[in-house]
């Protein structure tokens, strides 16, 4: 009987631990594998700067413009669904100034038709939570055209539409630092841009964190059930 007993533990050892190594396995396979389910999309995006605007997408750059006026330029990359970091440096050298960012939204058409709305930005505020917007960090231009001093962050900016007047202190109902209608400044704008036709809430996890989350629980219910048989 006590022969039996202790073979019968044993086995159960081996049961869970081969439950154990499963489980690892799918949270391994699915964290190498889940990204792949995303649907890549090409986003046409647009700008129209006054005088100098640059925009990187996961750190590689879509599009520049630099020139001694006004203008537009337009760039398109591919991304899989979901949140992608952005940075979006302006200057305004000299002359007026005004900053737009619009996309196509993966549709194909022409990319200056739609402004991107806020919503689909999100980055951190000044305690770590993820709001909607972006981050804007503001700058003095030296007289070479450095950066200077740093004026003031704004939190949550978006949509990017500035035409000279938002530049002058208020628009949208957001405080924006008075840098003047003939201003000699920097806006750098970081955070985070979406892409997808399901947009979530900027502190929703990642569809992959709920893959992965969701597979992990219901390896630890079966592992459960396991052990208590």
């Amino acid at each position: 009987m006590r022969k039996y007993f202790v073979h019968s533990e044993i086995e159960r050892g081996n049961e869970m631990r081969k439950v154990f190594i499963s489980l690892v396995m799918s949270v391994i396979v699915g964290s190498c594998f889940a990204p792949l389910v995303a649907l890549a999309v090409t986003i046409q995006y647009g700008m129209n700067p006054d005088d100098y605007a640059s925009l990187s997408i996961n750190g590689s750059n879509v599009m520049t413009f630099d020139s001694g006026g006004s203008g537009t330029v337009s760039g398109a990359v591919t991304l899989g669904e979901g949140w992608h970091s952005i940075t979006l440096d302006y200057k305004n050298r000299w002359g007026t100034d005004a900053l737009g960012f619009y996309w196509d939204a993966g549709t194909g058409n022409n990319p200056f038709s739609t402004i991107v709305p806020e919503a689909y930005f999100r980055s951190q505020d000044s305690s770590g939570l993820w709001i909607s917007g972006l981050k804007a960090d503001y700058y003095w231009l030296n007289s070479d055209l450095t950066r200077g001093a740093f004026i003031q962050t704004i939190y949550g900016e978006g949509p990017i539409a500035h035409g000279c007047q938002s530049y002058e202190g208020w628009n949208n109902g957001k405080s924006w630092p008075t840098v003047g209608y003939w201003g000699r400044f920097e806006e750098v704008l970081t955070g985070e841009i979406f892409v997808g036709t399901s947009l979530p809430s900027p502190t929703v996890p990642e569809p992959t964190t709920l893959l992965l989350l969701g597979s992990g629980l219901v390896g630890l219910i079966g592992f459960r059930r396991k052990f208590r048989n």
